[in-house]
């Protein structure tokens, strides 16, 4: 059953980036499909944030194709698995469903995601199933560079929050306290890389913008 939404998640972002962005869809199924944290999470152990994925997505496959009701629906759907993105249900009843806005509407999608998370990593820890519906609505932004750069980097820290498990084989204060450090220290070090490129970019544009004068 996971592997058949696991395999439905890859279709809807296929054709969602068939409609918006045509020159992404590779690197969108890709990004998605083949990231080690999505595979463990969906299929080796997977988690019910799957399903709340696939109806995210087909929301979000609707509203982009059109059908509003549809898309409010599936966006219910996704609510009942888990109530995570009950956060997104204002967009999705005052979207404007024009083409040049569905960019900007994804994105809303994914900083309304973080809230929610922020308040179950508080309450409970970084567990790394958490992080799939990220990747899920990620792979539609694909284009956005500092973007993917940021999944990486994230997807690598909660990969490497089992390590410390894994050594032990215990769950002990000891071991969540340096699950937590490389968390930490990896979505740290994914930042200032994405810092870096950015001010780099930004530094060789102005050089440039210099020596045409």
């Amino acid at each position: 059953m996971f592997a058949l939404f696991h395999l439905g998640n890859i279709f809807l972002i296929y054709k969602i980036l068939q409609k918006i962005s045509p020159k992404n869809i590779i690197l969108g199924v890709v990004f998605y499909a083949f990231n080690p944290l999505v595979i463990i999470e969906s299929l080796v152990s997977p988690h019910n944030e799957i399903m709340m994925l696939f109806f995210l997505l087909l929301a979000i496959h609707q509203i982009v194709f059109g059908n509003k009701l549809n898309s409010f629906i599936s966006l219910l759907l996704s609510v009942g698995i888990k109530f995570v993105t009950v956060s997104l249900l204002p967009i999705f009843l005052f979207i404007n469903m024009k083409s040049d806005y569905l960019h900007k509407y994804i994105l809303w999608v994914l900083f309304l995601l973080i809230p929610p998370l922020l308040i179950q990593i508080v309450y409970r820890e970084p567990y790394s199933w958490y992080f799939l519906l990220f990747i899920g609505v990620a792979a539609i932004l694909v284009e956005v560079r500092n973007l993917r750069y940021l999944i990486y980097g994230s997807s690598l820290a909660f990969l490497l929050r089992y390590i410390p498990f894994l050594y032990t084989g215990e769950y002990s204060s000891q071991v969540r306290q340096t699950q937590d450090t490389l968390f930490i220290f990896f979505v740290f070090l994914s930042i200032i890389f994405i810092l870096t490129k950015t001010l780099g970019r930004r530094g060789v544009s102005r050089i440039n913008d210099i020596m045409s004068l």
